[in-house]
């Protein structure tokens, strides 16, 4: 059975793209993958010559995967690649599914222990979060030549998080010279565990902003 989708990313992933969204009947978070997981293929996220967009409303025939990516529930197999832009939703249609927990994605930080996620039920187990950001600053990438980081805090008093951006709508704007003001919605994903031996980094879930749509 077709099911409907407020998209709410496309981005930039490795190899391809990643595409998030909501499922419109229930306001489930869902993460359309492949047979097998992995990228969307770039011309996948195409419908009638443009890229779907957040608050693009999508179908899209999907099942539960045999084998879920770790610490990812919301992955939902692509059944075929036959998807149809049915319309749009209006910002406020969504600012109702934006997170009231204190931490995003789990942590206060910019990644998370896989070991931290184990001590979880898998039923508690989150990697899309829609955050209200009130004071976000994009900064450059520092490691990333013409990447930005998002830097924003839930709390006046706690650190705020300094996340990579991979929306390629802000990204270019930002590149452009573009502002995008402080106030916005960031779609935020956690990425499967992915270590970096040559640095000596053991495996962490890193968190993403995936999507920035704007507010003020």
């Amino acid at each position: 059975m077709p099911v409907r989708v407020i998209c709410m990313a496309n981005s930039w992933r490795e190899h391809g793209r990643c595409v998030a969204g909501i499922r419109q009947q229930t306001g489930e978070w869902i993460r359309p993958v492949p047979s097998g997981g992995g990228p969307l293929e770039d011309a996948d996220t195409i419908i009638d010559g443009r890229h779907i967009e957040p608050l693009d409303i999508v179908q899209m025939r999907l099942r539960q995967p045999l084998a879920t990516t770790r610490f990812q529930k919301e992955n939902r197999e692509i059944i075929d690649g036959n998807w149809e832009l049915v319309g749009q939703v209006d910002l406020e249609d969504v600012l109702h599914y934006c997170s009231r927990s204190h931490t995003v994605l789990h942590s206060n930080g910019k990644s998370v222990e896989p070991a931290a996620l184990e001590r979880l039920p898998p039923d508690r187990w989150v990697s899309l979060q829609l955050v209200h950001a009130k004071n976000v600053l994009f900064k450059p990438d520092r490691r990333k030549e013409s990447r930005w980081v998002a830097e924003f805090g839930p709390h006046c008093w706690a650190p705020p998080y300094r996340i990579s951006v991979t929306d390629p709508i802000a990204t270019n704007r930002l590149n452009q010279g573009q502002r995008i003001g402080h106030e916005c919605l960031l779609t935020v994903s956690l990425t499967r565990p992915i270590a970096f031996p040559r640095w000596n980094i053991p495996e962490l879930c890193y968190k993403v902003v995936v999507a920035v749509i704007e507010i003020a």
